[in-house]
């Protein structure tokens, strides 16, 4: 495995942050994230897993993207009716695998999932090719206990 030296010296500057700011950007998380996992409709199936927030206020996306890392991009273009929407999206394995080990000891709604994508990554990390059942099994608890009402 090929060691990403500026990625590992980023990972240990944030987690030196202090308690309360990865308590508050844990807390953004839970009410305005979604840490989702899924699964391709083609033949060759993968695994997808991404984090992202969803806000219309930019600068607190920018200030979780300083903790966790990511992307803020436009989301929404606003109406009369809404407003701009932006988005920080997190996709790669070792950045929310990073992300969620930052935040694990500080969610509480989404604490359950973390923990399951934290282990479907370790999962697929270990092979090269292809998924276990457990790692579909753990897609599908994930998708249900991400459902709208639960």
């Amino acid at each position: 495995m090929v060691v990403d030296w500026e990625a590992e010296a980023e990972f240990a500057r944030r987690a030196l942050l202090g308690k309360e700011t990865v308590a508050y950007v844990a807390g953004i998380v839970d009410g305005e994230g979604c840490i989702s996992v899924w699964t391709s409709k083609r033949k060759d199936r993968w695994i997808g897993i991404q984090i992202f927030i969803t806000n219309t206020n930019v600068e607190v996306l920018d200030f979780c993207q300083k903790v966790l890392g990511g992307v803020v991009k436009l989301h929404y273009h606003g109406t009369a009716k809404h407003k701009t929407s932006y988005r920080l999206s997190i996709s790669s394995r070792s950045s929310v695998k990073r992300a969620l080990e930052i935040l694990l000891p500080y969610l509480i709604i989404k604490k359950k999932v973390a923990v399951l994508v934290i282990e479907l990554i370790k999962s697929l990390d270990n092979r090269v090719h292809g998924y276990t059942p457990r790692d579909l099994e753990v897609v599908t608890e994930v998708k249900k206990l991400n459902r709208r009402g639960l």
